[in-house]
């Protein structure tokens, strides 16, 4: 996983890399919040599911698109927050001539950023269970068929968060790990 980040953040950014890997694991989260879905639903509403799933396609795909815009798949344009990581890191590596006290902010930056990724895909993903519970609601009238809208999804949305925040901190270990080593070598060097 490690290789395909480098090289996806060798054409875009760091972070878009990452953030692509989450994304990624929201089919996982989607299936399994549809299939809740449709199970309750039942056959009685089958034409308003298949309604219901269009439209969750073009939300969830929505939701997707600004996941990668504020995290940089253009590579000028993403969160602030996400700048110091975007410049320092380089593939799946640390930018040549990196002085200690810049390491120092990247590190803090690494520890906070499987937080900011899977806060993003939460409130993201919110929205859309909070969309397709108003549309649910709205197209059939139902309250039980809008709460088990807001069910499945508060599910998917727990199971994206999961997996969001697993994926990053897993891809995000190795970069800490190197960091922390690279501190403590020029430390040392700087003792001698």
């Amino acid at each position: 996983m490690n290789k395909f980040v480098g090289f996806i953040s060798k054409f875009t950014c760091f972070s878009f890399a990452v953030a692509l890997i989450s994304v990624a694991s929201a089919s996982i989260a989607v299936g399994i919040g549809v299939f809740l879905m449709y199970s309750v639903m039942g056959t009685s509403y089958l034409e308003i599911f298949k309604t219901l799933l269009v439209e969750l396609t073009v939300l969830v795909g929505l939701a997707g698109v600004i996941h990668f815009f504020l995290f940089g798949i253009i590579r000028s344009f993403h969160l602030k927050c996400l700048r110091p990581l975007n410049q320092t890191i380089i593939g799946y590596d640390f930018a040549p001539g990196i002085t200690t006290e810049h390491l120092k902010q990247i590190i803090s930056e690494i520890k906070k950023f499987p937080l900011v990724n899977t806060l993003t895909a939460i409130s993201l993903s919110f929205s859309v269970v909070l969309a397709i519970s108003f549309l649910a609601y709205k197209k059939t009238g139902d309250y039980a068929i809008c709460l088990n809208a807001m069910l499945s999804g508060g599910l998917a949305v727990l199971l994206y968060a999961t997996f969001t925040f697993i994926f990053t901190a897993a891809i995000i270990d190795g970069l800490r790990q190197k960091a922390y080593f690279l501190y403590r070598s020029y430390a040392r060097s700087k003792r001698w």
